[in-house]
């Protein structure tokens, strides 16, 4: 459980990232190979082997080592010299709105008495200002990572220390687009400044990496933000809050709140409908946002646990507004908040998912309720509660490229009187994305090796030309996604009798039915133009999408 209590800044939002999270970023780089797994240390080849880095500390502010070099985090990296040993770099690190830029500071003294040594006794004595540079040039490098989205308005940075078994972390204080003047004054012009960062402290326990802390005081913004929302200027310049149905005012919005409570945030929404040659309406509509985790993702739950109104006379005017209104809390949630919080732990990605699971209107269910707001599109307003951030491309294979993705996994999410929050731990997660590529050629045998007679495929790639791959290599690959389902556009056919038995496609190559078959059938090409039939009296065969024209079939194909 999060300790709201520590959330003080002001802040509209405090995103507080650990040792942890950084080194989910270490490990990325180096499987990415951003961090070399070598270090050329001479002319001949020599080099020293670098591991995958092990762990990362967040220091003090004005930390420095014995040469008075200054440094904000220290990553522990295994390297061999003769042996292997762990050895602790200086980095410095400075987080931006759209990137985070790292510099190499210093080794740590051991390592470079060590070094230093090695390279006298090999008659090198520039070694450890060789592995210096080598080791700036591949660490000093700027990471594209949107920390905020559109909907926030101010970020500030700084670092917290640990106390009270918290941890260091690295503070991210954000201010949201939101306009929060009273409601009963018009809108701001001009963002109204808040927050006080020498406020701040950590509230990040030890088993996390991260953490989103919301105090109370934002769910009052944001229910300004939403009052305002609402708010139209008159021709006198006057402002008012109308109900509308499609165009027409129908009502008037009177005051929104949201309150933070065990579990969930409650919203209460109050308006005045209008009724002809009848007593306004009072309706107050109170609705329960509630998270939940699943499988480390985090869903959202939104039931109407209370429709009061004055008078039965409501009908249809029960369904638009609650439908009205959802669309309405979406917006404020998943707009500023949902876009922040999502773009500050870690980019795009992901899905929160919303449940109308009640209505209540004196006392009775109304399924119109549901019905309506999902027929009004709302719950698709919930599309994107971002997770997810690509951060390094490994291109050292020809035929694919490996994308690290930092992906933001749950662990909890709390909400009480003082606050919300929401933990969890980051992890990489590797995405492959085949390149583009022909099939030109291909070598038939009768071995063991073979598969369906093929022995090996030749792919054209734009980048090195013709590549020749065992058909092992291709069956491997395939699943892995690390080489490209290719588009095959037949040309023409060979047929015996009646039966199509031989297809030559426009890259040249030619292929046996049943070997196209096969290879399509575990997805290393797909023929364009044909649908591939699986009939369960006869062999496959392709035939045409249906159309009225016969030109286009496959038995309308030329000879070869």
């Amino acid at each position: 459980m999060i300790d709201h209590t520590r959330i003080l800044t002001g802040y509209d939002m405090e995103v507080l990232l650990g040792a942890g999270y950084f080194l989910t970023i270490f490990e990325g780089a180096y499987d990415a190979g951003d961090i070399p797994d070598q270090i050329t240390i001479d002319t001949e080849g020599g080099y020293i082997s670098v591991g995958k880095p092990i762990s990362v500390t967040i220091l003090p502010d004005g930390t420095q080592n014995a040469q008075d070099v200054s440094a904000d985090i220290e990553l522990v990296i295994p390297v061999q010299l003769v042996d292997w040993s762990n050895v602790t770099i200086g980095m410095g690190l400075t987080i931006e709105t759209n990137e985070v830029k790292m510099e190499y500071r210093y080794l740590d003294e051991t390592t470079r008495g060590l070094i230093s040594f090695f390279g006298l006794i090999t008659k090198q004595p520039d070694m450890l200002e060789k592995i210096e540079t080598q080791l700036a040039e591949n660490l000093n490098r700027s990471i594209p990572m949107d920390f905020t989205g559109n909907d926030v308005a101010e970020m500030k940075v700084q670092k917290v220390k640990e106390e009270n078994g918290f941890q260091a972390a690295y503070g991210l204080y954000l201010n949201l687009n939101l306009k929060i003047a009273p409601q009963d004054q018009p809108p701001e012009d001009n963002f109204i400044p808040r927050g006080n960062l020498n406020l701040a402290k950590s509230f990040l326990p030890p088993n996390r990496t991260f953490v989103v802390g919301i105090a109370k005081t934002t769910f009052n913004r944001m229910a300004n933000d939403m009052w305002h929302g609402f708010g139209e200027i008159r021709d006198n310049g006057s402002w008012h809050h109308p109900v509308k149905n499609e165009d027409k005012k129908v009502g008037e919005y009177r005051s929104v709140s949201i309150t933070p409570r065990n579990g969930s945030l409650k919203v209460t929404v109050k308006s005045v409908y209008y009724i002809n040659n009848w007593p306004d309406a009072d309706i107050t509509a109170t609705f329960l946002f509630t998270p939940r985790l699943e499988n480390g993702n985090l869903l959202y739950d939104i039931k109407l646990t209370e429709f009061d109104a004055d008078t039965g006379l409501l009908g249809d005017f029960l369904s638009f507004l609650i439908g009205g209104l959802l669309g309405a809390l979406i917006g404020a949630f998943f707009g500023p908040v949902g876009i922040a919080i999502g773009a500050a732990i870690g980019g795009v990605g992901g899905i929160a998912t919303i449940e109308i699971t009640e209505a209540v209107m004196e006392g009775k269910y109304d399924d119109r309720a549901g019905d309506e707001a999902k027929d009004a599109d709302v719950a698709s307003a919930f599309s994107a509660f971002p997770v997810r951030k690509r951060l390094f491309t490994d291109d050292r294979d020809p035929f694919f490229h490996r994308y690290y993705e930092v992906v933001s996994k749950f662990d909890e999410a709390n909400i009480n009187r003082e606050g919300m929050s929401l933990a969890g731990h980051a992890v990489m997660e590797p995405v492959n994305e085949p390149v583009e590529t022909m099939i030109v050629d291909k070598k038939r045998a009768a071995s063991p090796e073979s598969w369906n007679g093929l022995a090996a495929l030749k792919y054209h790639l734009d980048s090195i030309g013709d590549v020749e791959m065992p058909i092992g290599e291709v069956l491997r690959r395939i699943p892995l996604k690390q080489i490209q389902c290719v588009r095959m556009k037949p040309r023409a056919v060979r047929r015996r009798e009646t039966i199509v038995t031989d297809i030559l496609f426009e890259s040249q190559v030619d292929f046996h039915v049943h070997e196209t078959v096969a290879l399509q059938d575990i997805g290393g090409l797909v023929l364009t133009g044909f649908m591939l039939i699986h009939a369960k009296k006869t062999n496959p065969y392709y035939r045409a999408w249906a159309d009225n024209r016969i030109d286009n079939n496959f038995e309308s194909l030329p000879g070869f």
